[in-house]
């Protein structure tokens, strides 16, 4: 923190005049406020001669201290948002583009935020580089009247906290000597409200056990009449469950009834219509049969015919391949002979037979045997065009029988198929038959008994409403025994209730008012030291006070602004003492000082 010491080092010295000035804004709002004092003391604002713009600088400190919600007194700079409050509060009311605008002329060392000396600048117009450089101005005191500056403040801090517990401590004393008072008589008044209450309470106890016994006899009543009542319930409800199944079975036998009948209906119709159906398709059956009948013969007939030619075919075909056979084995011998006949390796002997048998075969005219297999070839390309005239032909005929022959097929199949459903309708019908017999039967039946268990349903409710009746009846007793009982109860209850918050009461009230009585006591001792150490810091701060007054005195030459600003906190202080405190401080001299510029 720059003070008078602090500004006299060489460090300080060495400083540029922008590091002077932040070095400044690091000290407290009472420093900065000091620091200016001294600076335009005789000068600029010349505070010396105008005490009321001194006071303008120690108005602003305070009220930077106050709005410094972090720091407080060891505070140096606000920010933004609180930089406006105390624009404000000085009537400067700024928008938010004004404030920024004003924070540009404000802020010198660009920081965003201001310090008290930054403020101050703006406010008294004042050269922030003239503010940097008044070390001459801060005076030389060698620090003893800051030392009693301090030893006076801390006198002031120690009579303010004095100050603040005496008058808790005579608050506190009042108080506990209101709450003796109201304490005495709260146990006055717990002690009556006990013994009220437990003579209600011995009353409720009474009244009570009567409505219990009045109680006990009607749920017994009522206990017996339920028993009867469920009894006659469970009989009704059997009496329903058995008319309701016989009702069901009865419409059930009903409605099968309806059905077999129905069904024996449908079943005769579907009879009547399956034997037409059938007699139809044995008509159509026969109808396809006659029409297939002449294109079948004429199909036998193809295929007789063609039968005939495939056995011709066949024939001149055994012929020409017994030809061929022949002539494929002149070939193969001459082959082998020619093969015997040039292979060295065999002898001479059976070389030269195989020549003169080779010489031979050649010798026998082939002829005949050509012509004979030409002949028979042409033959049997003759047979084959002829059996396939006839192939054709028979296919033909399959051709034009066909669709009468399905015809025939499926007339077969309907009239198969209607037999089939003939017989089945005729069995069905009979089983119908059989079926809206044993359907009649069943309902009648049916009927018989739903019309006794409907008897019998009729009786069990006329018995359940009887019992129902003298069951209600028994409730309503009981119902009221026991809301007697239950106020009853109640009324005991809160008797006792009574009585014990009563006598809790009255006990608390014994403990409240000891209680009250002992923390009277302390107050009023508590009281009395907290007069005494006020009366101590009174002293404390007398002789605070004079030993600032003999420093004053002795060193005329330190920083006017700081002897003015000490005073100005003097009279701070004395403004929370009371006239005796006052009185006490000796006037030795006049505490306001004037100095000459």
């Amino acid at each position: 923190l720059i003070d008078q010491t602090a500004a006299q080092t060489p460090i300080f010295a060495k400083m540029s005049d922008m590091e002077k000035f932040k070095a400044l804004g690091q000290a407290t709002y009472k420093e900065q406020a000091v620091w200016f004092l001294n600076a335009f003391w005789a000068k600029g604002p010349t505070f010396g001669a105008n005490k009321k713009q001194a006071e303008v600088v120690w108005l602003w400190m305070r009220d930077c201290i106050e709005l410094d919600d972090e720091k407080g007194e060891e505070g140096n700079e606000l920010n933004e948002v609180a930089a406006h409050r105390l624009l404000e509060r000085h009537g400067q009311t700024l928008t938010v583009k004004e404030m920024r605008e004003v924070m540009r002329d404000i802020d010198v060392d660009f920081n965003r935020f201001v310090s008290l000396h930054e403020f101050l600048l703006y406010k008294f117009n004042e050269d922030w580089k003239v503010l940097a450089n008044a070390k001459a101005e801060q005076g030389d005191d060698n620090g003893e009247l800051q030392q009693a500056a301090e030893l006076l403040e801390e006198a002031q801090k120690a009579l303010a906290d004095c100050q603040s517990k005496a008058e808790t401590a005579k608050e506190n004393e009042i108080a506990s000597k209101e709450a003796e008072a109201a304490a005495k008589k709260a146990l006055a008044e717990a002690k009556s409200a006990e013994a009220d209450a437990k003579k209600s309470a011995a009353a409720a106890k009474k009244s009570e056990d009567s409505a219990k016994k009045a109680e006990t006899k009607a749920l017994e009543k009522e206990a017996q009449e339920k028993a009867a009542e469920e009894k006659a319930i469970a009989a009704e409800e059997k009496a329903i469950a058995e008319e309701e199944t016989a009702a069901a079975e009865a419409a059930a036998a009903k409605q099968a009834e309806e059905e077999a009948i129905e069904a024996e209906k449908a079943a005769t119709e579907a009879e009547a219509e399956a034997k037409d159906e059938e007699q139809k398709a044995k008509a159509a059956e026969k109808e396809a049969h006659e029409k297939e009948k002449v294109f079948a013969e004429k199909e036998d007939i193809a295929r007789a015919a063609e039968d005939e030619e495939l056995k011709a075919q066949k024939a001149l075909q055994d012929v020409l391949d017994e030809i061929k056979a022949e002539e494929k084995a002149y070939h193969d011998k001459m082959e082998k002979l020619e093969k015997i006949s040039s292979d060295e390796s065999l002898g001479v002997v059976k070389r030269n037979k195989a020549k003169h048998e080779l010489a031979q075969l050649k010798a026998e005219d082939p002829t005949a045997l050509r012509t004979a297999k030409i002949n028979q070839e042409a033959y049997v390309r003759r047979q084959e065009k002829a059996t396939q005239a006839a192939a054709l032909a028979r296919a033909e005929a399959q051709r034009a029988r066909k669709p009468f022959e399905e015809a025939r097929k499926a007339a077969v199949a309907k009239r198969e198929s209607a037999e089939a459903a003939a017989k089945e309708a005729t069995e069905s019908r009979a089983a119908a038959v059989q079926a809206r017999k044993e359907s009649e039967a069943a309902r009648k039946a049916a009927d018989k008994s739903h019309a006794a268990a409907l008897k019998a349903r009729k009786e069990a409710e006329a018995t359940r409403a009887k019992q129902e009746a003298a069951r209600k009846s028994a409730e309503e007793s009981r119902a009221k025994a026991e809301a007697a009982r239950e106020k009853a109860v109640a009324a005991r209850e809160l008797a006792d209730s009574n009585a014990a918050d009563a006598e809790a009461k009255r006990v608390a009230s014994d403990q409240a008012a000891a209680d009250s009585e002992q923390a009277r006591k302390d107050a009023e001792e508590s009281r009395k030291i907290a007069d005494a150490a006020v009366e101590s810091s009174v002293e404390a701060f007398q002789k605070a006070k004079e030993a600032l007054e003999n420093v004053k005195d002795k060193f005329r030459n330190a920083g006017r602004g700081r002897l003015w600003f000490m005073e100005r906190e003097l009279e701070h202080a004395k403004q929370f003492m009371s006239q005796k405190q006052l009185a006490k401080l000796a006037p030795r001299k006049s505490i306001r000082l004037s100095f000459r510029r």
